[in-house]
């Protein structure tokens, strides 16, 4: 995974190398995440999931649950450089 610095670039990862974050204040239901695969193959995967450089993700944790429920092996990121301490601010 790599991120220029000052702007980010979209990439394609294994949804098997992708970590949930369990510190992750967001919770979704099985409905919520039925949605959201419902959405995606409607509308395709618009908006990356956003980890990162070790692979945990910041922002998108229920699209990725979304993605895996339908299959999928592959999802578009952003991988980010930032602050452990700003992390909470994008989740």
């Amino acid at each position: 995974m790599s991120a220029e610095t000052g702007s980010l670039q979209v990439e394609q990862v294994p949804l098997c190398a992708l970590q949930q974050d369990k510190r992750n204040p967001r919770r979704h239901s099985k409905r919520q995440i039925k949605q959201l695969a419902q959405s995606i193959q409607t509308f395709g995967f618009n908006v990356p999931v956003l980890v990162d450089c070790s692979g945990k993700i910041i922002a998108g944790h229920g699209r990725i649950q979304g993605l895996r429920s339908l299959d999928y092996l592959k999802s578009p990121f952003y991988a980010s450089n930032i602050s452990r301490k700003r992390k909470p601010a994008l989740s």
